[in-house]
């Protein structure tokens, strides 16, 4: 009998592409049935990252990163799609994620390539240096219109 996937982890860094990712990963999930975790690992640089979405706002760092990943999780959970919204806290982002990939039977994980020409640091390459987990790379723009030849 062929393993099914249960749940994708979706890599989410508090940059531009997140929503990017999501919207992706509901995609796949909504095709396949799968579940989704966001997962966003709580770090120095996703604090500088996250500071203008909790600009005016009288919370910690902490409570900024869940607000974030709930407002992200929100449009996805109401198109039916089960998903969970978590905040690790982290020195290594790609670390976290791995761990976490690892300590709940990820599927797959789910990430943006960077925004660079090259891969090279990306949160996406991390990944695929230091994860025992599949990891399927979203590139920039992408409209899931490709098909397999």
């Amino acid at each position: 009998m062929a393993a099914t996937m249960s749940h994708v982890l979706v890599a989410l860094d508090g940059s531009a592409r997140d929503r990017e990712v999501v919207d992706v990963a509901a995609r796949v999930a909504t095709t396949t049935g799968v579940s989704l975790a966001l997962v966003l690992p709580h770090t120095p640089k996703v604090t500088a990252r996250l500071a203008d979405f909790a600009a005016g706002e009288e919370i910690t760092p902490a409570d900024a990163a869940e607000a974030y990943v709930d407002l992200l999780a929100e449009p996805v959970r109401d198109a039916g799609v089960p998903t969970a919204a978590i905040t690790v806290p982290a020195d290594d982002a790609a670390s976290a994620l791995s761990a976490y990939a690892d300590r709940h039977h990820s599927a797959v994980i789910l990430a943006a390539a960077g925004t660079r020409p090259a891969l090279r640091r990306s949160l996406a390459e991390r990944l695929a240096r230091i994860s025992s987990t599949p990891l399927i790379v979203v590139p920039a723009q992408f409209d899931g219109s490709a098909t397999a030849a």
